[in-house]
């Protein structure tokens, strides 16, 4: 796999606040938000197009925000149950980021946590579509640890010759608008089907069958998720939930991989 960053709530949020933004723009929230007192036009022409950066999105807001009433206070603000999501979401993201701004909490847990909140509120969740059960596995008690072991190590290191975090590409596809498919993320879907299908098929000693389990389903989720982002048709609550849905899957497939070894380990204490 390609080296992670620290890619959390905050930066997926980021990609697509500019369409999010937009939305909240054109239905005169913005207007609704601010002081009426506050001359909001300099900062409205300020906000990026769908190209928009996470620096220049964050560099937008500030200077909404900037011009905000002080005394205003959007702690736990919640946008109104009738409106669409996308404009739920847009709202509720930028009265968090005035308020955050206020109580000097940017670039904090706290800013992580409330853009999180959002996020789980207004983004439809993505689940796992495999079927695998330990019934799926080609569990076989001759097969040693140490076979297992070997077998599993190279399966692994197929994911090393993806050379850019997924994220990352991503996050140049939403930039350039792009709904005709991304290539590199669907070979990079098609790496992670690959591996998914040889720990299908590799032999698999009784001892750590449920810990093959787990990485088997964590990997096949991985896959999962690189294609819905490799097939992104453009509709920003979609695309936020494919970030969430892959976020998920390449944590638990990085603790299931630990956890594997780990059981092998111990496995082979009690031989």
């Amino acid at each position: 796999m390609a080296t992670r960053f620290n890619w959390g709530i905050v930066v997926f949020a980021c990609v697509f606040a500019a369409v999010l933004i937009g939305a909240a723009v054109t239905s005169g929230y913005i207007h609704k938000s601010a002081s009426s007192t506050a001359d909001i036009t300099a900062a409205q022409g300020a906000i990026p197009d769908s190209s928009v950066k996470a620096a220049e999105w964050r560099s937008a807001l500030e200077a909404i925000a900037s011009t905000a009433a002080t005394t205003t206070s959007f702690a736990n603000y919640r946008a109104p149950k009738e409106l669409p999501k996308i404009q739920a979401m847009s709202q509720e993201l930028i009265t968090t980021y005035f308020q955050l701004k206020k109580d000097g909490k940017l670039g904090t847990p706290a800013e992580n946590a409330a853009l999180s909140d959002i996020i789980k509120r207004n983004a439809p969740v993505i689940k796992p579509t495999d079927t695998y059960t330990l019934g799926s596995l080609r569990t076989n008690s001759g097969t040693t640890l140490d076979e297992y072991a070997g077998t599993i190590g190279v399966v692994i290191k197929k994911a090393g010759v993806i050379r850019e975090y997924e994220l990352a590409t991503f996050g140049r596809t939403v930039g350039r608008n792009t709904t005709t498919g991304t290539p590199e993320l669907r070979a990079d879907a098609g790496i992670y089907r690959d591996i998914e299908s040889d720990l299908v098929n590799a032999p698999v000693p009784l001892s750590i069958a449920g810990a093959h389990l787990t990485l088997l389903k964590s990997v096949a989720f991985l896959a999962q998720s690189t294609e819905l982002m490799a097939n992104w048709s453009g509709d920003p609550l979609e695309g936020i939930a494919y970030i969430d849905a892959f976020v998920r899957a390449d944590h638990d497939t990085q603790t299931a991989v630990n956890a594997l070894f780990n059981a092998i380990i111990q496995a082979g204490k009690k031989v």
